[in-house]
């Protein structure tokens, strides 16, 4: 046995022994030597104790089976693989300049078969049959550091990939220089382990995005296990394809989303020779390393499984007992308290909280807090709802969050939390309720989430020895708590109780008499107000979890192009949809008018720069702040001037978080006074129309879009 397979089966040995099982076994059978004879005890003498406790036996056992042979265990290694595919490059969406690889996962898409939830009836499949297809599907894809998402494809039945992506998962510039086959599959990387799939659909029409399906693969198990694909005799080693099924996030269905044809690769570049000295030459070898025995391949995956297994089972079993601990301390009030625990994933998963957060360092994408906390208030806010319309719960994992630019309250707290996390804040995620907010855009819908007064907001601590920061993740804004009720007037906030918060190492109860704002402290190291989950429990669990990924997408490129484009769709939308409204009305009688239009630009960067203010400033200091006036009053002067005495002006500016045209439209022309300005007549009507579109880190939008006339009343 060579040094590389010893040095292997030495890790596998060492991780038997460590589990605490076997190590309590060990432990108090060495104990039963006689304390006396302790000091003169030999190896020999402790393996023969070992060996008649059958421990031995026992690890044997675990560890492999049947003993390989020396062939195959002495296979010789051979020199790297330098990757003969062409490029890897095709529908790669690159977050970083991905760093020269030694080793790399390549995933091959050919085809996805069965996709039939988008036909909704016989119809439906007659227009796909004659090609008229009404959306388009995409696939996004994570591993370990690294995104990429596929191209449009229409969404029919059948539909053809044929993409490839290749993710590093050694890179040249880690410590760890070892390409072998048994680093990779030992690698204590748990996100570069597992493979994030996402599937979702986009309308043509609308422009809105579906969730399709959503499976998290561990390639591994796959690449190294030949029996688990279908590989044939003329594949190349380190090769495997396979259906990849996929099941429905529709919480009332219990159908196949479709199926991928995938094929999974793993592929070895040779070292850089281009400061290799003259006298040295590369190996001439481009052969795969030889595939490990199937038992050593056997014992890791069943280690890793009993393990998980192992995990869960002592972590549930601890999670029943601190609950029974906090009954007892608040018998009668916990019951009537939103301390939760678990919730359910888009693939009707019980997962715990506390994994749907992780620190995630996007800071290339989005630079300050600030603009995190707009960067999510841009996502738009919407509750799952199932059959009938009603709304379910359902938090989904990040990258199905962000894949489907949509989600529920606690989608947009966990990805604040985790983006605040990642600025070295000390951020959780709040569970507890409000009062009744005004009308609009910041309380709509968002209290359907699990009750009538439930929500989910973002707490920052450490700010001020005297102070919380409040973030509501939806609409961007923040508001400053007083630790304790003796430290400030707390009646000013719209947060009502606080029953309970968590981050991705800590989860607190409260257990205060009253769970009221106004009275209760914040103060969450007191041990006597919040009963708190042991760190090292939560961290058992959440260590391995790959519901959050290590970084964002970029922003669109070029919205200068895009604003251009939904100016020009929207102007022909609007004649279109004047004319009809006014079909007796003479041509040419309108014109649009481009100074206008040039003038109104300002307003609308206004309108922007105060969202962020609002996530910069305090609610009260926004209310009182007079430099939002008064930069308001200056932006709107020019158009003032411009107006003509005698002529009435009149404007109607909206923001949305989509760039589809005819969404735009039929959500402004709801508005009276927009479908007056649209339909304006008189002597000299113009007509104006200015668009922005502010771009943020996974190409979410804002659009600030404004309708403006100018017009001489004819009376």
């Amino acid at each position: 046995m060579d040094l590389r397979q010893d040095m292997l089966w030495r890790s596998l040995i060492n991780q038997v022994i460590a589990d605490e099982k076997n190590a309590e076994k060990i432990s108090k059978a060495l104990n039963s030597i006689p304390t006396a004879g302790r000091n003169s005890a030999s190896k020999e003498k402790a393996l023969e104790v070992l060996r008649s406790e059958g421990i031995i036996d026992s690890i044997l056992h675990m560890v492999l089976p049947s003993v390989p042979s020396a062939q195959e265990v002495n296979q010789p290694e051979s020199e790297p693989l330098h990757s003969v595919k062409p490029s890897f490059s095709n529908g790669m969406c690159d977050l970083e300049q991905k760093p020269p690889f030694t080793v790399g996962l390549v995933v091959e898409i050919f085809r996805g078969t069965a996709f039939i939830e988008h036909i909704g009836s016989y119809r439906d499949y007659i227009l796909e049959e004659k090609g008229q297809v009404k959306s388009a599907v995409i696939i996004y894809l994570a591993c370990g550091r690294y995104r990429a998402c596929s191209k449009l494809v229409p969404f029919k039945s059948e539909v053809n990939f044929g993409e490839e992506f290749c993710f590093p998962l050694m890179t040249d510039t880690e410590d760890n220089r070892s390409t072998a086959p048994q680093q990779v599959l030992l690698a204590n990387s748990t996100p570069a382990h597992h493979l994030h799939i996402v599937v979702v659909s986009r309308e043509y029409d609308t422009g809105r995005t579906n969730l399709v399906a959503s499976t998290v693969l561990d390639w591994r198990r796959h690449l190294f296990h030949d029996t688990n694909s279908t590989q044939t005799a003329a594949q190349q080693p380190w090769t495997a394809s396979f259906p990849l099924e996929l099941k429905s996030v529709d919480p009332d269905s219990k159908m196949t989303a479709g199926i991928l044809d995938l094929r999974l690769s793993m592929v070895w570049n040779l070292p850089d020779t281009t400061n290799r000295p003259s006298n040295i030459q590369p190996s001439p070898s481009k052969e795969p390393p030889s595939p490990l025995p199937p038992q050593v391949v056997d014992v890791q995956f069943a280690l890793e499984s009993a393990r998980a297994s192992q995990r869960e089972q002592t972590f549930t079993l601890y999670v029943r007992q601190w609950w029974q601990e906090l009954t007892h301390i608040r018998e009668g009030l916990i019951s009537r308290r939103l301390i939760k625990l678990f919730a359910v994933d888009e693939n009707s998963t019980n997962q715990f909280v506390c994994k749907f957060v992780r620190p995630l360092n996007a800071q290339r994408f989005v630079r300050t807090p600030t603009e995190a906390a707009r960067f999510v208030s841009t996502i738009p806010c919407e509750p799952c709802r199932g059959v009938g319309g009603g709304p379910r719960e359902q938090w989904c994992s990040t990258l199905a969050f962000l894949a489907r630019n949509r989600g529920d309250v606690a989608d947009h707290a966990n990805l604040l939390c985790s983006l605040l996390l990642g600025f070295g804040l000390d951020a959780y995620v709040m569970i507890g309720t409000r009062r009744s907010c005004d009308s609009g855009a910041d309380g709509a819908d968002l209290n359907d989430s699990t009750s009538a007064k439930s929500y989910i907001w973002v707490a920052v601590f450490n700010v001020d020895s005297s102070v919380v920061l409040f973030w509501d993740a939806v609409s961007g804004r923040r508001h400053v708590q007083a630790m304790d009720s003796s430290c400030g007037d707390r009646n000013t906030s719209s947060y009502k109780t606080v029953d309970c918060l968590y981050s991705h190492n800590s989860f607190y109860a409260n257990i205060q008499p009253s769970n009221e704002l106004v009275s209760c402290s914040l103060r969450i190291s007191d041990s006597s107000h919040w009963h708190p989950l042991p760190s090292d429990m939560i961290s058992s669990v959440t260590t391995y979890s790959n519901l959050v990924p290590e970084t964002l997408r970029g922003p669109v490129s070029n919205t200068v192009e895009l604003n251009d484009r939904i100016v020009r769709e929207l102007r022909a939308l609007v004649a279109n949809w004047r004319m009809a409204r006014l079909p007796q009305e003479p041509p040419n009688t309108w014109v649009w008018d481009e100074e206008l239009c040039r003038m109104m630009s300002p307003v609308l960067a206004g309108f922007e720069a105060d969202h962020l203010l609002a996530c910069m400033a305090l609610e009260a200091e926004m209310s009182s702040s007079t430099t939002c006036q008064l930069e308001a009053r200056l932006n709107m002067a020019a158009i003032h001037n411009y107006v003509p005495e005698g002529y009435t002006f009149k404007a109607y500016p909206i923001q949305v978080l989509h760039t589809n045209p005819k969404r735009i439209l039929q959500t402004s022309v709801r508005s009276r006074l927009c479908r007056d300005i649209l339909t304006c007549h008189g002597i000299d009507v113009r007509l104006g129309l200015c668009v922005l579109v502010y771009s943020y880190a996974e190409e979410a939008t804002a659009t600030w879009v404004m309708f403006a006339c100018i017009y001489k009343s004819a009376i």
